[in-house]
């Protein structure tokens, strides 16, 4: 049997005659690694009031960055709708939109930039803002639909990597004669693939 020896240490690690490594492993995941140093982010927008039965814009973030944004989950909000819906709320994700007055005249997202380690000061490297009623997001590929009904939250889980440059926004249809309010939240780490 084989040894490899850390030279730094003295730990050593056995390897046997199947080429196979005998040692007490822990594993963790990217998201806990990320959180662990400061890396993982939460990005919110407030409460959003909408009315009517046209799309609106929602949220946009843009990587201004050197290091890729991943973006593990997105969350869909909507309060109690008023009036007469027609259907679901309809949120659409957009891949790299590029205008639209989400981003020439921009509102501040009011859930923030937070950092998951609570231990933690550091920020992302974004410009990210909040939607208003009636506000427009343009450009981009869109992919969706994701429904959402009145009184109701959906959290999504996927996997969007965001290089320096690249963005990603919502715009959601609430499909009622009336209004209600909407938020969007993302979950999110820095990945750097010198990391691991």
């Amino acid at each position: 049997m084989s040894i490899i020896e850390d030279g730094a240490t003295g730990d050593k690690v056995r390897v046997d005659g199947s080429n196979r490594l005998q040692v007490f492993a822990i594993a963790e995941g990217v998201n806990a690694f990320s959180v662990k140093n400061g890396d993982a982010y939460n990005l919110a927008t407030g409460l959003v009031a909408m009315t009517g039965t046209a799309e609106s814009s929602v949220f946009y973030m843009a990587n201004t960055g050197a290091t890729d944004i991943v973006i593990t989950s997105i969350t869909f909000g909507v309060g109690v709708l008023s009036a007469t819906i027609t259907d679901d709320s309809v949120f659409t994700i957009i891949k790299n939109p590029t205008g639209g007055d989400i981003i020439s005249n921009a509102t501040a997202l009011a859930g923030g930039n937070t950092n998951q380690n609570h231990g933690e000061s550091k920020s992302l490297s974004i410009n990210a803002f909040q939607g208003v009623d009636g506000g427009t997001i343009t450009g981009g590929e869109s992919y969706g639909p994701f429904y959402v009904s009145s009184s109701q939250r959906t959290s999504i889980p996927l996997t969007m990597r965001i290089p320096n440059g690249g963005s990603v926004g919502v715009k959601v249809d609430l499909n009622t004669s009336g209004g209600g309010n909407v938020y969007c939240a993302i979950n999110c780490h820095l990945h750097d693939d010198t990391q691991l």
